[in-house]
């Protein structure tokens, strides 16, 4: 790239079963993962109060939070989404700090039988 990307960006995304782990799965809920990196988040610091901004089509995403990941400057965003019907679902999500995006917009189109 000739430039440097004024926003960090997707750099992975990973899907599941949701609930937390060691725990009773609920049913019905699928858990996403995405990585960014670059832009504003190498200067970032672990203590950030980085926020993933998740947007469904209809209620609200389950547990999201972000974090750092150990030994990089890559933040990893976390969070469940319910699944209803058979409808595919579509997904949007970026990081934010107090209010003002970090990171570039990842669009997903969720399947329900895809995943679990």
């Amino acid at each position: 790239e000739p430039y440097p990307p004024i926003l960090g960006r997707v750099v992975a995304t990973r899907a599941g079963i949701g609930g937390v782990p060691g725990q009773p799965r609920p049913a019905n809920q699928k858990k996403f993962v995405v990585d960014f990196a670059g832009g504003p988040l190498d200067a970032l610091k672990k203590s950030d109060k980085v926020i993933p901004v998740v947007t469904l089509p209809k209620g609200e995403a389950i547990n999201p939070y972000a974090i750092q990941v150990v030994g990089t400057r890559t933040w990893r965003a976390f969070f469940d989404i319910p699944e209803e019907g058979h409808d595919p679902v579509e997904i949007r999500l970026y990081l934010s700090l107090e209010g003002k995006p970090l990171t570039e917009t990842w669009l997903f189109q969720f399947i329900p039988e895809s995943v679990g």
